[in-house]
């Protein structure tokens, strides 16, 4: 059974979920409802969401956990079972504010992505959907504001049985469509390309950024070790059960805050160093396979929040001798701030798997029965005259152009075009009549490459701009093209491709 990727967080208040005393067997309200949307889901098909809930009692006051900061990271809904308890909770409202600010990081739709299970009424408090939720209660005297619970002492009460089972299954067949629709509306899997960091587990002081850059590294392919959810042992074996995981990366990424975390920190780099060729335990010299560390130790770490209060600003190679007491020449250290450190970082490991030599420029031509490849070529439907006109032109440079799929299906339609795109060489989108504002967004979204399963780039990755002229395409071709985008060819008129022009979109392979 293929296991959904899609995850419901259910924030709750703990004693909503007391089970009755004096009645063995029987489960509070959350439980009880949790166990049979999952039952639904098993008899549904194999699309099923996993629905987590905390188990943990949590007193209001603690420290917010970083458990529940991974899952609600990792959760596409949440469910939140509003009750007067709720209301109360410090821990529940932090669950929904931690959740909306992981949404919007993300650029994604909020309100339709949290469900309200109403137990019993209250206001709605800022932050949820004002939307109907689903009420497992009902009002029996509105002036005095008395309502009867559907559920009471384990169990559905008999009065309100039939009521409670048709809020229940709605709440189901709700998830069911939110959670189909999520996981079509995934990109495919992203495959492994490979590769495999080390990323340091760091103190409490740089857990949040950890969480982020793991999602961001796995999220390209990578594989990160030690795995996420696997702590350090604190015994004597922790220096082994590091030297095993690096020993399965190419290089170590360390975030270095202000603490050591019980000098983990310290002994993670000190065992990233030691497989370093130039540190002085391998002679200085290149014998070890090659090895480097990445170390980002930020200048700006924590900003004085009083009015006038300075900023500390910190030498990031001081950091690291100060947990690391060597600095080897191989290390990266990166100092910027932490978005700026993730771009950098993915570009630099990019970077290092270099990609196989292009034909020379002189090796690009039409002799006959010479394959040059596949192009990808976007357009929208106004424009698809110039795309079938520049697929013609194409394969006379021994080029097939694909054009995407129209009809039949949508959801196999999209599958095949997706698969397509992936198996070409490059990528073009043609600009002719369609506006700027949909060429230019295809064209963006080269940058995701990755999210298609690729291993590489496409190349070229073009826009193709035919007439008629306009305003807009005067501007683009003084202002260039989006950094996305390394090829721009003119066509002033679709009876004659130009073919000096059509030769930059030959794919450049490397030689067999």
């Amino acid at each position: 059974m293929p296991e959904s990727p899609v995850q419901v967080f259910i924030s709750y208040a703990r004693d909503d979920n007391d089970p009755p005393p004096g009645l063995p067997g029987r489960q509070g309200f959350v439980a009880f409802l949790q166990d049979y949307l999952n039952h639904k889901f098993k008899n549904s098909g194999p699309l099923r969401p996993k629905i987590w809930r905390d188990e943990d009692q949590i007193a209001d006051g603690e420290e917010f956990p970083q458990k529940l900061r991974d899952e609600l990271e990792n959760s596409a809904f949440l469910l939140v079972v509003l009750s007067p308890n709720w209301l109360n909770s410090d821990n529940c409202r932090g669950e929904l504010e931690y959740f909306r600010t992981c949404r919007e990081r993300r650029n994604e739709p909020i309100n339709e992505r949290i469900i309200v299970v109403e137990k019993y009424p209250v206001e709605r408090p800022a932050g949820l959907p004002t939307a109907v939720g689903y009420k497992f209660y009902r009002p029996t005297d509105r002036e005095v504001r008395r309502f009867d619970e559907f559920f009471d002492r384990g169990e559905p009460v008999n009065q309100y049985a039939n009521e409670y089972w048709t809020v229940a299954d709605d709440l189901f067949a709700f998830l069911l469509t939110v959670v189909t629709r999520n996981a079509k509306d995934r990109p495919p899997a992203v495959p492994r390309n490979g590769r495999a960091v080390f990323v340091a587990k760091p103190a409490a002081d740089m857990r949040e950024q950890y969480n982020r850059l793991v999602f961001e590294l796995t999220g390209k392919g990578y594989t990160v070790v030690p795995d996420r959810t696997v702590e350090i042992p604190d015994d004597g074996s922790a220096a082994a059960f590091i030297d095993a995981e690096l020993a399965k990366a190419e290089l170590s990424i360390h975030l270095l805050g202000e603490s050591s975390g019980w000098n983990i920190v310290n002994l993670q780099l000190a065992c990233a160093a030691a497989r370093v060729p130039s540190h002085p335990a391998n002679g200085g010299g290149t014998a070890n396979p090659p090895f480097q560390r990445i170390v980002w130790a930020p200048k700006v770490f924590q900003k004085d929040p009083r009015p006038g209060g300075e900023t500390l600003q910190r030498d990031p190679h001081d950091v690291l001798l100060r947990f690391s007491k060597i600095e080897c020449n191989e290390d990266k250290i990166f100092g910027e701030d932490f978005s700026t450190f993730r771009e950098s970082l993915v570009s630099y490991l990019d970077g290092l798997k270099r990609p196989s030599a292009p034909l020379p420029d002189d090796d690009i031509d039409a002799s006959p029965g010479k394959y040059r490849g596949k192009i990808y070529v976007l357009h929208d439907e106004p424009d698809r005259d110039l795309a079938r006109r520049l697929r013609r032109a194409l394969s006379e440079l021994n080029v097939e152009g694909v054009l995407p799929l129209r009809d039949g299906d949508e959801v196999e339609r999209r599958s095949k075009n997706i698969s397509a795109m992936r198996a070409c060489d490059g990528v073009v989108v043609c600009w002719g009549t369609t506006t700027e504002q949909w060429a230019i967004t295809q064209a963006r979204d080269f940058e995701n490459w990755r999210t298609h399963g690729r291993e590489q780039n496409w190349e070229p990755r073009g826009i193709v701009v035919g007439p008629p002229p306009g305003e807009y395409k005067r501007e683009f071709q003084e202002d260039g093209p989006p950094s996305e985008v390394n090829t721009v060819v003119w066509v002033q008129d679709l009876e004659a491709m130009p073919s000096d022009e059509l030769r930059k979109l030959v794919p450049r392979r490397p030689p067999a």
